[in-house]
């Protein structure tokens, strides 16, 4: 009895394990998406700066814009995995690979992405994001 119940417990893990470790590849998203950078439209005075890379991660940009002197500053730069739930919708993971928000792509075309982002903390209310294509790394401000 011991044995059987060892048994389930370690199968329950394991299953457990593969339905929560999503995969990504490179046609998970559309590839426009991998040219270039994209400015966050601001959120409250956050101004964000995103790459995409065909491997899944992304790369955030995190900047202080100075609207007196036209000018910005880098804050940090983070890396997130994305894992994919269904088309064009993602667990967005962090640097211990546990999912911390749900990132959903509504409209994409070469130049602008609207994603709607919702926090896993429920006392984050969800984002509505635009973003628009850029050359380089720099916010909008």
């Amino acid at each position: 009895m011991k044995l059987k119940k060892i048994f389930f417990t370690a199968m329950s893990a394991v299953l457990l394990t593969a339905c929560s470790s999503g995969t990504f590849s490179q046609g998970d998203l559309n590839s426009d998406i991998y040219q270039g950078y994209w400015a966050m439209s601001p959120v409250d005075d956050i101004h964000r700066v995103v790459k995409f890379e065909p491997t899944g991660e992304v790369k955030i940009y995190d900047y202080t814009c100075d609207n007196q002197y036209q000018s910005y500053k880098l804050n940090s730069a983070e890396t997130y995995v994305l894992t994919t739930i269904s088309p064009n919708r993602f667990n967005v993971l962090d640097e211990n690979k546990k999912a911390f928000s749900i990132f959903e792509i509504t409209k994409l075309t070469k130049t602008t992405l609207q994603a709607k982002q919702q926090f896993n903390d429920k006392s984050i209310a969800p984002l509505n994001l635009n973003y628009f294509n850029i050359q380089g790394a720099k916010p909008i401000c």
